[in-house]
């Protein structure tokens, strides 16, 4: 069994693995995806659609309510809209399922949920070890 590690992260900002739901719009594009690779510069999605190089995006993740309240509530949240354009297209062999990258046009302010997810993880990270992966 190989296990394969990339050492040369060359990326601005450390990415984080996540398994997060997200509505992904554009013109003429609209459909529910999953987000993986979350960072305060970009992400990484999984889906069915099509969607061209260099295309401008808006994505709204959505975020369990215990984040933005204190662990009061239950069910899931949007988390307030970012744009990015798309970076980078892959396709998986089975299903036709497309990853593709997602480069964020600016950063999320401190008050938008990509934040909350990573200090969250950066926070359980403390006190799990090996890190655990962050589901919604």
């Amino acid at each position: 069994m190989a296990i394969l590690q990339n050492i040369n992260e060359n990326r601005k900002t450390k990415r984080f693995d996540v398994a997060v739901p997200a509505q992904v719009t554009s013109f003429e594009f609209s459909e529910l995806v999953r987000v993986h690779d979350l960072s305060r510069g970009g992400c990484r999605i999984s889906c069915e659609g099509s969607l061209p190089l260099d295309k401008i995006v808006h994505l709204e993740l959505y975020i369990p309510k215990l984040i933005q309240n204190n662990r009061k509530s239950k069910g899931l949240m949007k988390c307030g809209m970012i744009s990015g354009k798309i970076a980078f297209c892959s396709q998986w062999q089975l299903g036709g399922i497309k990853q593709y990258g997602i480069q964020f046009l600016s950063g999320p302010m401190e008050f938008h949920g990509i934040p909350k997810i990573i200090r969250e993880i950066q926070q359980n990270t403390e006190r799990y070890y090996p890190a655990i992966r962050w589901v919604a």
